[in-house]
């Protein structure tokens, strides 16, 4: 019987991989195999075994199997009683059940050069690229955040997935940071005479572990927000075609180590696999996008034929949703049947987002068309930066603080054309937000006030 867990060990965490894995033998659960996701363990008769994690710099994960070095290593440990459990790139696992065994490294000089040694080799190099490409992610998001957050705080998907970048760059900066703590610390401790520093093993679970909790929450709110959304279906298939870049990628890497190719043909190979593996996955993606998008669009309720040329024929669809307020509600269209309701709803517990619009076709009709956003916004700060973004939306025309008293609002803006006011408003409330546009009617004051009552008894 065989059981397979997903473990959340530091690199350097060998006290407490050694803990961990003489409890599970207590258990009657014996370490097999390390493997890229998860540890493999045998079910056998409870024992108590004393485990050792050692570190062999010139190992690797792409060699089809132990070095010379290694199997003289091995060999040397058999002898003294330590019996090979398993390995993974640089970390070798050895188990015995003598109740005092003969310690494999006495060395402590010795033992702290091999680790950082091996940490130069895989641990380093990995986390520092990781830190600068997170780094470079956060902020980058972090623009996003101030000059677009009335997307990003009201699409789930988008801002769930831009939370991951700061967890993972406060992940890695603290394993980068303890190493270094580490490190020094036990450069002071042996050249004193002594052992190496002893870690936090103990703060070093909590934060591996609360990190892959975050993830997980992170990810159940992507899941969420996604299945709430007309673009889940994307988000499925992306991380669909992401999990099988990295299983096709590790399947590689795995058969080539099995066919026993050299070190450096292995490493080639899975690179090169992994980059073709991800290009054929974003081409496959964006072609499935194209050629089934058409699956998840709405029906309309009817459509029209709207000639643009002598020989071309548009096809104009209708939709009627329910919208807060329509041109009828202000005494506007009424005379007119082929009116188009659509309406958008994009929401976070942070921020929702209300697009409406109500709009005809081109049938050279002169008649009145709608469109608004309602911004109904959770926080102070968030308020003031979906403002400021509602401001900055305004490239050839401005916005002028005028006053409305029959809006009922806290503050009233009017886009002018230099001079010229325009029907485009600015409404702000104590926590709702309305971008407006009329065109082909003025607005009265008392279909400002009707604006008003109704989008309070919709946010209500």
């Amino acid at each position: 019987m065989k059981k397979h867990r997903l473990e959340q060990f530091l690199f350097m965490d060998w006290e407490g991989i050694e803990a961990h894995l003489s409890e599970m033998a207590s258990k009657g659960w014996f370490l097999e195999k390390i493997g890229a996701f998860w540890w493999t363990y045998r079910k056998g008769e409870p024992r108590q075994l004393t485990y050792a994690v050692t570190y062999f710099p010139e190992a690797s994960d792409f060699a089809p199997g132990p070095t010379q070095g290694e199997e003289t290593f091995q060999d040397y440990c058999q002898f003294a009683g330590w019996q090979f459990v398993a390995s993974r790139a640089q970390i070798q696992v050895f188990c015995t059940d003598r109740p005092d065994p003969i310690p494999i490294e006495n060395d402590e000089a010795l033992k702290l050069e091999v680790i950082h040694r091996s940490a130069r080799k895989s641990l380093l190099p990995g986390m520092g690229a990781t830190l600068i490409i997170s780094l470079l992610q956060v902020a980058f998001q972090g623009y996003r955040f101030l000059t677009d957050p009335l997307d990003i705080f009201s699409d789930g998907i988008q801002l769930s997935a831009s939370l991951v970048w700061p967890l993972l760059f406060a992940y890695v900066l603290f394993v980068l940071g303890d190493y270094i703590i580490w490190y020094r610390r036990s450069l002071r401790s042996v050249a004193a005479g002594g052992a190496c520093f002893p870690g936090h093993t103990r703060l070093r679970r909590i934060v591996s572990r609360g990190y892959l909790i975050l993830i997980c929450l992170v990810s159940l709110f992507m899941l969420a927000s996604a299945l709430d959304s007309s673009r889940g279906w994307m988000l499925a298939g992306s991380l669909s075609f992401v999990l099988i870049v990295v299983l096709l990628t590790q399947g590689i890497k795995e058969l080539f180590k099995r066919k026993k190719a050299p070190r450096k043909v292995t490493f080639a190979v899975t690179i090169g696999a992994a980059f073709f593996f991800s290009f054929a996955a974003i081409g496959l993606l964006g072609w499935s996008i194209m050629g089934f998008s058409d699956l998840w669009k709405r029906e309309p309720v009817r459509t029209i034929s709207v000639p643009i040329s002598d020989d071309r024929i548009w096809k104009w669809p209708l939709y009627n949703d329910p919208l807060p307020f329509t041109l009828e509600d202000l005494g506007l269209g009424s005379g007119y049947s082929d009116y188009s309701r659509e309406l958008t709803v994009n929401r976070t517990p942070l921020l929702c987002v209300t697009d409406a619009r109500q709009d005809s076709p081109p049938d050279g009709q002169d008649v009145p068309a709608l469109s608004y956003q309602i911004a109904d916004v959770s926080l102070p700060w968030l308020y003031e930066l979906c403002f400021r973004d509602y401001l900055n939306q305004r490239w050839d025309s401005a916005f002028r603080l005028c006053d409305e008293p029959a809006w009922e609002a806290n503050a009233v803006y009017r886009v002018f054309w230099e001079d010229e006011p325009g029907n485009t408003w600015l409404v702000c409330y104590d926590r709702q937000i309305l971008y407006l546009t009329l065109h082909g009617a003025e607005l009265s004051p008392e279909q400002m006030t009707v604006i008003s009552r109704k989008l309070a008894a919709y946010c209500d």
